[in-house]
């Protein structure tokens, strides 16, 4: 979910930059700096459970670690699915038009976990696009 956030704050550029990545593929792992063959989506995950186990987390967000990390080894794109861009959706409809998720006993736990990390990876990438606009 992290990296949808960045990716929608963020989006790939319309003039046509591709990927490099369609697997199989072999490319240096930004964590290892050794050379890694990533033929299943399995192996993509891997790698990115180990992007985040080297994640700082006072210096650095999760979905900002992936955001800068991710390109180097897989296109993120692949790895954001269609439920991700309707929860982002959904949080969106709810702080723009201030409704409720209902009350708390009422409200689906796995929502309400992926609408803080939304919120707080949002906190955190449009402080960065504030620095990249200054």
């Amino acid at each position: 979910m992290s990296i949808a956030v960045w990716q929608w704050v963020f989006p790939p550029t319309a003039d046509g930059i591709k990927s490099p990545f369609t697997l199989p593929y072999t490319v240096q792992s930004p964590i290892t700096y050794e050379q890694r063959r990533f033929e299943t989506i399995d192996d993509i995950w891997n790698e990115i459970e180990l992007v985040c186990q080297e994640c700082e987390p006072n210096r650095f967000s999760v979905g900002q670690n992936l955001h800068f990390n991710i390109p180097l080894f897989c296109n993120p794109q692949d790895l954001i699915e269609d439920w991700m861009n309707e929860m982002i959706n959904d949080y969106c409809y709810c702080q723009r038009f201030n409704l409720s998720l209902g009350t708390l006993d009422q409200a689906d736990a796995d929502r309400l976990a992926c609408f803080s990390i939304i919120e707080n990876e949002y906190q955190v990438a449009m402080k960065h696009k504030e620095k990249q606009d200054a």
